[in-house]
């Protein structure tokens, strides 16, 4: 007389056998999430080089102008002017550069990037002095620029305040000359009488 297997046991056995036979659940699977991250993370190293492509375009477009006082727009609409106590620089930004000139300077002082040439004369800078000897600026117009690709049009300026100018020391008075006392006329000494002549003998 054969025993029949019971259907639970069958099933049971069978869903054992496939469960030893998948690995256990986290086996395998650890190694894949690992080389996706580290995928990811080679993905993000190229995006850091990217970034890094990303700073140096704004190297590129160069560093802005600084200083007391801003314009900020070009000079299409009117050149800028600044008037101040005292004006030690002004600072003109076109393009990838700029350009700095010093009081009484119609040509750059110092531009950036340093390797920068620009044509005489691409941007007028006119200075208004407080004195004769023009050693102290009080005011500044700009204008100029868009005339081609190394004179580019003006984007913004600044202006840097310096120490106040001394004021011009105001003449002193002359001294009047002091009236020189006129002399006093001596007194003319007075004739003395002239003796009487004695009468002579008389004759008869």
């Amino acid at each position: 007389m054969k025993t029949r297997t019971p259907l639970n046991l069958v099933f049971f056995a069978s869903a054992l056998a496939v469960l030893l036979a998948v690995p256990a659940c986290g086996e395998g699977a650890p190694s894949d999430v690992g080389n996706i991250e580290a995928g990811q993370r080679g993905g993000n190293g190229e995006n850091g080089d990217n970034g890094d492509n990303g700073d140096n375009g704004n190297q590129g477009r160069g560093s802005v102008c600084e200083g007391d006082m801003k314009i900020d727009k070009g000079v299409k609409d009117g050149p800028h002017f600044y008037e101040n106590d005292s004006i030690a620089s002004v600072c003109i930004k076109a393009g990838p550069a700029n350009f700095t000139y010093n009081c009484g300077d119609t040509e750059p002082s110092a531009t950036m990037p340093d390797d920068v040439e620009l044509p005489e004369g691409c941007y007028q800078v006119e200075w208004v002095y407080a004195d004769d000897e023009e050693t102290c600026c009080v005011g500044v117009m700009i204008d100029g620029g868009g005339t081609g690709p190394d004179c580019k049009d003006i984007s913004h300026t600044t202006a840097s305040w310096g120490e106040p100018c001394a004021p011009e020391p105001s003449p002193s008075p002359s001294p009047s000359p002091s009236p020189s006392p006129s002399p006093s006329p001596s007194p003319s000494p007075s004739p003395s009488p002239s003796p009487s002549p004695s009468p002579g003998p008389i004759v008869q």
